[in-house]
């Protein structure tokens, strides 16, 4: 078993080898993949891709990276495409082979790990910003909940039902698209085959058709294409109307798949005396819950803001939450299933302060599990393994790790950088011994006064 940690100072990653029992190991961490503060690492997971492990990370700039979880290497490289798809990466999210990366813009790239060079392994769409937290359906194909900073929570399909993005394919555009297009003679570059692809003869197509139809404010053309963000905003007339409508339609950047809206929140309460009153709306983390247990179509979401609160939806029933509960005076970062995750009886949730809560949905309770260090919990994962286990990591520079059930420190490891992500990996330590690794054992920092055998934390 062995924790890996992102250290935003160097831009590296940290991989902490601990002993099954719960003990620090005599190895030292193995530090790989430093690129340096500015391009720290931004949200960071651990995936299975045809029976191998694998670390993926975004850093900033937009550049995700694939390495091997056991020989550290580099595997793979994605840098965006464009400026607008650089933005700071709020989610990271692999599920049925596809890896989703979702900045906080709202732009959405999806990709095809197990078929990577297919005709249909890379596309991209966008939904409403600003997004703070992404989440996808870990069995319904394409559905995820996006929400953020008075963007209240909401549900979308990122793909068709086939999931194979045939709407978009390459070499055609849409029919009425080729009509707009080829409407005219001389507006029309068709190719040889009779129709207009999305490549260079739609790319040209399309500048020749908007700079013979519109005409700047002094009467001189414009090159719509690089001056897309140029174009005056006093006309609305028809044909500029039709022109923005064909380029965002078009995609010429890459394969674009429109985003179908599902379901979303509606907060509004009227409390006595303020019927004009909102609730405030600030989405730090969401999750579906209760899967197995919920008709196909319909989901139901936990998810927790930075009011302190947690708010309970069920899609089918209202757009208004059908359970809200003020659990901290502090903001909650984090939202996760708790050891009943099947049955979705349990949800898990920190705040600033390291505290994590537990709602059982059954009981209706809530209570205080466990109390972290104030500033070591922004970054938190969890293995329900034989010994369940949390490990967090923030800005005190170091990785702890708890036992969940007595809420006992177990390891605590300095990495001498603030710590921007955290993952635990379950694997067996002997499987981690080679020659190639044990070369690149970077130097462990020594634990401080707090360390396994200091105080404990305090146990609800």
């Amino acid at each position: 078993m062995k924790i890996i940690a992102a250290a935003e100072d160097s831009g590296s990653i940290h991989a902490l080898s601990m002993c099954s029992s719960g003990a620090k190991g005599s190895r030292k961490p193995i530090v790989f993949g430093a690129e340096g503060r500015s391009c720290y690492i931004q949200k960071m997971i651990l995936v299975t891709v045809d029976g191998n492990d694998y670390i993926i990370v975004a850093r900033k700039g937009g550049v995700v990276q694939m390495y091997d979880a056991w020989a550290y290497e580099l595997v793979k490289e994605w840098k965006p495409v464009s400026k607008a798809f650089m933005s700071t990466v709020v989610g990271l999210q692999y599920s049925q082979g596809k890896l989703y990366v979702c900045n906080v813009s709202g732009r959405v790239v999806v990709r095809d790990l197990q078929a990577p060079d297919s005709e249909f392994g890379y596309w991209q769409t966008s939904i409403s910003d600003p997004v703070s937290c992404f989440r996808v359906h870990p069995t319904d194909p394409g559905v995820a909940v996006a929400g953020g900073k008075d963007n209240d929570v909401e549900v979308v399909r990122l793909l068709p039902a086939d999931a194979t993005n045939s709407s978009t394919g390459s070499g055609q555009s849409h029919a009425p698209v080729e009509d707009e297009l080829h409407g005219s003679s001389d507006a029309s570059t068709p190719s040889s085959s009779g129709s207009s692809s999305l490549d260079e003869p739609a790319e040209e197509s399309l500048t020749l058709w908007l700079s013979q139809h519109y005409r700047g404010g002094g009467g001189y053309s414009i090159d719509p294409l690089m001056n897309r963000s140029t174009v005056a905003l006093d006309d609305f007339s028809d044909r500029t109307s039709r022109a923005r409508r064909l380029y965002g339609r078009l995609g010429l950047s890459g394969r674009r798949q429109p985003v179908c809206r599902i379901w979303k929140a509606k907060n509004s309460h009227c409390p006595l005396g303020e019927p004009t009153a909102v609730a405030p709306i600030w989405v730090s983390d969401a999750r579906f819950y209760d899967i197995e247990n919920t008709a196909q179509g319909t989901y139901k979401l936990a998810v927790c803001t930075r009011f302190g609160e947690l708010r309970l939806y069920n899609t089918r029933a209202h757009r208004r939450p059908i359970v809200t509960i003020e659990v901290s005076h502090h903001p909650l970062t984090a939202l996760w299933h708790g050891l009943n995750s099947t049955s979705g009886a349990e949800i898990l949730m920190m705040d600033t302060l390291s505290q994590v809560y537990k709602y059982n949905c059954e009981t209706a309770s809530l209570s205080l599990v466990m109390c972290g260090a104030h500033a070591g919990g922004c970054h938190v994962d969890m293995s329900t393994a034989e010994v369940p286990l949390i490990a967090m990591g923030g800005l005190d520079r170091h990785v702890r790790v708890y036992d969940f059930k007595t809420g006992r420190l177990m390891s605590k490891f300095g990495i001498n950088s603030r710590v921007s992500g955290v993952a635990i990996c379950t694997h067996s330590e002997d499987d981690d011994d080679t020659p190639d690794t044990s070369n690149r054992r970077g130097r462990e920092t020594d634990q401080d006064d707090d360390g396994p055998s200091s105080k404990r934390p305090r146990i609800a």
